[in-house]
């Protein structure tokens, strides 16, 4: 499976210009990816694949923290919340490998417990598959993270695509610098 993407800084331009710049693109290559695994019938690889590129696309978010503000974080909260939900299936798959390497073949209590980590995994899944479709990527959120991304990066209010002004990061705009302190 393909990865998201890299990021691609340009030295001639600030980390928020960069940051601006790229992470719109990575978070609809995140949201696109998501969607792929969701049409197909989910197994434990393909939801594993997801949860390393939720990582990656979460600790990337997290390296551009300080130049967006507090703000990121419910987005960065969000992506956590995926990256556990995934984790929790990704564990059922283990068991199971390690369960299937460990007992007989005809082992009732392999069959049983197999059964039951199947059947847990399966909850698991939809629950999850729920929760992407319903929250994380219902209608406008891609849009939402690709517009905060491309313009809250901090250097000041960033005309949006209608092109009001709006305030930086956390919905303050920048205080006008203090005067020298004369004692």
């Amino acid at each position: 499976m393909k990865r998201i993407g890299k990021i691609r800084c340009d030295a001639a331009r600030s980390a928020a210009e960069n940051a601006r710049r790229a992470l719109p693109r990575l978070a609809q290559a995140y949201f696109r990816l998501g969607r792929r695994i969701l049409k197909e019938k989910q197994t434990f690889r393909s939801l594993h694949r997801l949860r390393l590129e939720t990582k990656r696309f979460r600790y990337t978010l997290e390296v551009f923290a300080p130049i967006y503000g507090p703000t990121l974080e419910k987005r960065i909260s969000a992506l956590r919340q995926i990256q556990d939900q995934l984790g929790a299936i990704n564990d059922r798959g283990a068991t199971r490998r390690l369960l299937n390497r460990s007992l007989p073949k005809s082992s009732p209590t392999r069959r049983r417990l197999a059964g039951r980590l199947t059947t847990e995994a399966e909850r698991q899944m939809q629950q999850f598959a729920r929760h992407w479709r319903g929250v994380f990527d219902a209608r406008g959120e891609e849009e939402r993270w690709t517009d905060y991304l491309s313009r809250f990066a901090a250097g000041g209010p960033q005309r949006g695509r209608r092109g009001h002004r709006r305030a930086g990061a956390a919905g303050v705009t920048p205080a006008a610098p203090s005067p020298p302190d004369r004692t």
